[in-house]
């Protein structure tokens, strides 16, 4: 059942007086209702049972619908309690080259309500090109913190902002285990990198294959591939991360990347506006906790005549 239809349910069980004044279906369905100054309370609980979250304006909510969106406009007569103030969120997303985070990134800016900024974390870019010498290793060896500091402080700019920033890569790459020469000598600086930047508040390793990325893009081998593939969910509960299965098809990757970045989306907004509010999962209790049982209209039945005396 669509999050409207179950949202009016549950509204029409909590006996709140509601009117809708507009409802314009699209990607983002807009729904406007009208609230009586006395039932404010009750219809903000109904959106916070749904799954909703303030966003926006102070009388604004938000939820996903399927594949699309519901916002729900609240016109009061009266400014409400719950003021939703801009607040963004930094993922990383992690994996080995062809896990699909491109086709992720294109596909998260088209269907995410909330401005995407992409940032680029790449850390080893022009390593082993032709022509690389010694005295460019010296320059990148120099620079490197600098530029991640200088992405880190973009990132932060934009989160401040209200937009969620997915990191295309992250530090955590110099986790990854040493290969090469002088490993004695990186391990201290790769170290010094993998703690460079802030926590993420959410990452996300992509997972698949080594063989099955290397079909896709074709760069490295299987094995180097699959070698990095393990190393990243080595890391998985040092980074408190979340697996994602990269192999399913780009529309149920995308879904799945929605999903949990929306669910550590909400539990910030309603952290910022309502510290009590409904659980992340309250969605699945929509238009059930509320639901009264329907009261029997019939008549109540005479009692049953009292049996025969048996006779002694």
């Amino acid at each position: 059942m669509p999050l409207w239809d179950r949202l009016r349910a549950a509204l029409d069980d909590a006996r709140t007086a509601v009117s809708v004044v507009r409802d314009e279906p699209g990607p983002v369905h807009e729904v406007t209702l009208r609230v009586p100054p006395e039932a404010t309370d009750d219809v903000i609980g109904v959106l916070d049972d749904c799954g909703f979250a303030p966003f926006g304006s102070n009388a604004e909510y938000l939820a996903p619908d399927g594949p699309g969106w519901l916002r729900v406009h609240l016109v009061t007569g009266q400014q409400t309690r719950r003021r939703a103030k801009a607040r963004g969120l930094t993922v990383a997303l992690l994996g080995p080259d062809g896990v699909g985070k491109s086709t992720l990134l294109a596909g998260l800016a088209a269907v995410y309500p909330v401005p995407i900024r992409q940032i680029y974390m790449g850390m080893w870019q022009g390593v082993g090109r032709p022509g690389y010498t010694r005295l460019h290793a010296v320059g990148a060896i120099l620079m490197r913190p600098l530029r991640v500091w200088w992405r880190v402080a973009q990132g932060a700019v934009h989160a401040a902002r209200g937009r969620v920033v997915v990191f295309d890569r992250y530090t955590y790459d110099a986790l990854l285990p040493i290969t090469g020469s002088w490993r004695a000598l990186k391990r201290p600086y790769f170290w010094v990198l993998a703690h460079l930047a802030p926590r993420p508040d959410l990452v996300l390793v992509l997972d698949l294959p080594g063989h099955v990325a290397f079909a896709r893009k074709g760069e490295f081998t299987p094995e180097g591939l699959e070698a990095v593939r393990q190393g990243f969910l080595t890391l998985v509960p040092r980074l408190n991360a979340e697996v994602v299965d990269a192999a399913a098809a780009p529309e149920q990757v995308r879904a799945d990347v929605v999903a949990r970045i929306w669910r550590h989306h909400r539990a910030r907004l309603l952290e910022r506006t309502s510290p009590n509010a409904g659980s992340a999962d309250g969605v699945r209790r929509c238009a059930l906790s509320r639901r009264r049982p329907a009261a029997s209209s019939a008549a109540p039945s005479a009692p049953a005549p009292a049996p025969p005396a048996t006779p002694r």
